[in-house]
């Protein structure tokens, strides 16, 4: 049974603004007797926390030592248990436990021992901790993640131990590891027959009008309806601005649905030209791409719907970017896209704590590729890893488990594109176009 008494509220609005800093302004015991009139209420707002206990997550380092007491505090004095601050407390003592060995200095050295002997040496020390669901599966997550840097089998046991362990759907609330959902052992995906789902979605490629290529290299795109209405206006300046380089966007929907946007899209760019006098853009490509019936999140097939299309794509230019929607450009991008263009493939590599993390040790929204990819087999891996994870309705993160995957099974042909000065960026007001979206 939930409430929406004003002083809960206020209490709860405080926690989700001030975070680890909320100890100054409220006694433990105050919020416990919200959160225990409020379960659900609590646990939403718990959310605000996960920034503070997940290596790599923050903006910052920071000693979460205020953080642990305070939830220990909050969790004597509720009425029941919360599996939801349960799962907190344990990543809480957790991520300590790692920082005083050095997450970073041990992640790039992949000194996977010394990460375990700390996770084992808190789980022992402090039993009582991890007894619960919620401390048990923080535990097999943490353990998953360190085992990911040497050993895909033992990792994908404990995020399988995770998995079956959540029945109350934790991982999915906090959100920051949903990766843990879709990490998969190489039998999983190797042995796993996609054949026949991969060729389903490259054969639904459809162009939209002409595709002619009009030069060595594109921009990848792939978006659904409503990101294309938020995106398209920059992205079709972007390609006026750029006319010697080619821009191709996937829809992914029906071909009426992409006949409305595309001929909004005509309009906006008639009304464009003779607003700027900067000339007609005609390095704008369309294609579209139904949403596979297998795919349980829609979504999730939005952001990897270009990892499918860029062999076909491959065979009209020599290089392809396959990139965010989201992305605007600092400087002209053709310094830094002839720079990588002898690259077979390149994706940002993470460094630090959130390197710990599989799904977020190789970022997906800047990739990179030349013809001769297809001559490795990451492109294959990638499909493959997509295929299975798409019938996983918890798959966000999905794209960057994959390259993962690839990556450990064809190293030589990757290169770190953080090497090389990136004029692509995500804004932060990005935040505002999406909210303002009017769909």
């Amino acid at each position: 049974m939930t409430t929406d008494s004003t002083p809960q509220k206020a209490i709860f609005s405080a926690l989700r603004r001030d975070g680890v800093r909320a100890p100054s302004a409220l006694e433990p015991g105050e919020i416990a007797r919200a959160a225990s009139a409020d379960p659900e209420g609590f646990a939403r707002v718990l959310r605000a926390f996960t920034r503070f206990v997940t290596p790599g997550v923050g903006t910052s380092s920071h000693d979460a030592t205020g953080t642990r007491i305070l939830l220990d505090a909050i969790a004597a004095g509720l009425e029941e248990p919360s599996h939801h601050l349960d799962y907190l407390r344990a990543s809480t003592d957790l991520f300590i436990a790692l920082d005083r060995v050095g997450t970073s200095s041990a992640v790039k050295a992949r000194d996977t021992s010394t990460l375990i002997d700390a996770a084992r040496n808190a789980t022992a020390g402090d039993p009582a901790r991890y007894n619960s669901p919620g401390g048990q599966i923080a535990a097999a997550v943490t353990r998953g993640k360190i085992h990911s840097l040497e050993d895909r089998d033992a990792a994908n046991d404990e995020f399988a131990r995770a998995r079956d362990m959540d029945t109350a759907r934790i991982i999915r609330h906090f959100y920051v590891d949903m990766g843990a959902m879709t990490y998969y052992s190489d039998p999983a995906i190797s042995e796993a027959d996609t054949t026949a789902d991969i060729t389903g979605i490259q054969e639904s490629l459809r162009p939209y009008g002409e595709v002619a290529a009009r030069a060595s290299t594109s921009l990848v795109i792939s978006v659904d309806a409503r990101f294309y209405r938020v995106y398209a206006p920059l992205l079709h300046f972007y390609a006026q601005q750029l006319p010697d380089i080619d821009v191709s966007i996937v829809i992914c929907g029906n071909r009426g649905v992409a006949k409305e946007l595309i001929t909004d899209s005509r309009r906006y760019m008639n009304a464009l030209r003779a607003l700027n006098h900067s000339g007609k853009a005609t390095n704008i490509h369309h294609y579209v791409i139904p949403v596979p019936q297998f795919v349980a999140e829609p979504k999730t097939f939005y952001a990897c719907a270009r990892f499918f299309v860029a062999p076909q794509l491959l065979n009209r230019y020599e290089n392809l970017y396959l990139m965010d929607a989201d992305l605007t450009v600092d400087t002209h991008p053709a310094a830094f896209l002839n720079s990588v263009s002898k690259l077979p493939f390149a994706a940002p590599r993470t460094g630090g704590e959130a390197a710990l993390s599989p799904w977020r040790r190789y970022m997906a929204g800047n990739i990179p590729l030349n013809r001769s990819v297809l001559d490795t087999t990451i492109l294959e891996d990638i499909q493959r890893y997509l295929a299975v994870g798409l019938r996983s309705r918890a798959s966000w993160m999905l794209d960057q488990n994959s390259l993962a995957y690839a990556i450990e099974r064809s190293p030589a042909s990757f290169t770190n594109l953080n090497e090389y000065s990136r004029p692509f960026r995500a804004p932060s007001f990005k935040v505002t176009w999406e909210k303002n979206f009017q769909g």
